[in-house]
């Protein structure tokens, strides 16, 4: 990458913006709270915004003084994969910024549970660094789908008195979403990159191609699927709602809406989130 070049990462203005209102907070606000919170000023918050990237320690920063994880926050947890999960907008208070700390903390408990395991039965855990991934996998799943029927024989609730055996499950469910994961990142490292060489997306160079990793040509094809979305709202479906506008809607209205608006009122998950959060608790 170019001497200067600042990594940044994928963020949706639009999901940015509506955490911002949901938590009670503005980016007017966001570039008062002083240097030792946030670095970054409201103008430049706006400018990475409309960029669709921003830069991860500014992400960070604003996401620990809202009290929100960053990946609900930039939107990467609602949009992935080529699809949209309301759930974290309508349940805000269940993704604090820690979350996403605890869950990395929980993949290090991973990492000495199985070197005690291993220990055990005088095995190493730098053995199990030397396995391809798909026997890491196996190993684990087959070892923590064994563990987990004696731990419930014998434990009829954790340690807070809850019985819930769908918690016990997230971790097996954990270790199955990083298999997915590790495939999704295998065809970005080949297939999307091998694509982008082909035809580098305007401002990337071939150079700056090679040298993402798997994670950032993910959001980099995420981003330009957002954006082309963006301009059909702002072409074809702009003139599919002024011709025929959707009830509660005039065309006058039609007509004002944002690019971000017109995808929002095109998109039914979307339409049914708003329903969930505009009925009283």
């Amino acid at each position: 990458m170019p001497k200067n070049h600042v990594r940044k990462d994928i963020v949706y203005k639009h999901i940015f913006m509506e955490v911002l209102k949901q938590t009670g907070h503005s980016i007017r606000e966001l570039g008062k709270v002083g240097q030792d919170k946030i670095k970054a000023s409201d103008k430049t918050i706006r400018r990475q915004l409309n960029e669709g990237k921003m830069r991860p320690d500014y992400i960070k920063e604003i996401a620990e003084y809202i009290n929100v994880d960053s990946r609900v926050l930039t939107g990467t947890m609602i949009i992935r994969d080529g699809y949209i999960n309301t759930y974290p907008l309508a349940h805000l208070d269940e993704y604090p910024f820690s979350r996403e700390e605890v869950e990395s903390l929980r993949r290090e408990r991973i990492k000495e549970f199985l070197s005690r395991v291993l220990a055990l039965f005088n095995r190493s855990y730098s053995q199990f660094e030397k396995m391809n991934f798909e026997e890491q996998y196996s190993f684990q799943k087959e070892l923590l789908e064994a563990i987990l029927p004696v731990v419930r024989k014998h434990f009829k609730s954790d340690v807070l008195g809850n019985e819930n055996y769908n918690e016990d499950d997230r971790i097996i469910v954990e270790l199955e979403n990083s298999l997915e994961d590790h495939y999704l990142y295998m065809s970005a490292d080949t297939t999307l990159r091998q694509q982008f060489l082909d035809n580098p997306p305007e401002g990337y160079t071939k150079k700056q191609i090679e040298e993402l990793t798997p994670e950032e040509l993910i959001g980099l094809d995420l981003y330009l699927q957002y954006k082309e979305e963006l301009e059909d709202a702002n072409t074809t479906i702009r003139d599919k709602y002024l011709s025929n506008p959707p009830g509660g809607y005039t065309k006058e209205q039609i007509s004002k809406m944002t690019a971000e608006q017109i995808l929002d009122l095109n998109n039914p998950l979307k339409q049914k989130y708003k329903e969930i959060t505009a009925k009283p608790l």
